[in-house]
């Protein structure tokens, strides 16, 4: 395989990434801190055990992605220089690390829409 293929594979994950990274910053940013604020002043309701197993995924994810994503490219430019078996699996991991964060990113818009419609109007019932 040259070298231009090697960058093809890195180039077009990057580009599969953008649109589940564009989502990820805005949920970040913007959705998920105002779930907390209305779940957490619903302090006597509590949601399904699969939820708090979901949220805590999501707010581990949230606040050290900086660091996983930090370790998952050192891991692979690690690979890409001491390892030659690497070439050989390259695209197919690849496309499961783009296959997994994007997986994890619908996981968190879904977290969220079916939060926002089961607990909202519980919080406002309580006003």
């Amino acid at each position: 395989m040259d070298s231009r293929a090697v960058w093809k594979v890195y180039v077009g994950a990057f580009l599969f990434l953008i649109p589940s990274g564009i989502i990820w910053i805005l949920l970040r940013v913007f959705l998920f801190p105002k779930f907390y604020h209305v779940w957490s002043r619903l302090v006597d309701v509590r949601p399904p055990a699969i939820f708090d197993v979901i949220i805590g995924g999501t707010y581990f994810l949230f606040h050290y992605s900086g660091i996983i994503v930090s370790i998952l490219i050192l891991v692979v430019v690690l690979l890409e220089m001491k390892i030659s078996v690497w070439r050989r699996y390259r695209l197919f991991f690849t496309a499961v690390v783009v296959l997994t964060v994007n997986t994890i990113v619908l996981i968190g818009v879904t977290v969220v829409s079916v939060g926002a419609l089961v607990y909202v109007p519980l919080f406002f019932e309580r006003q």
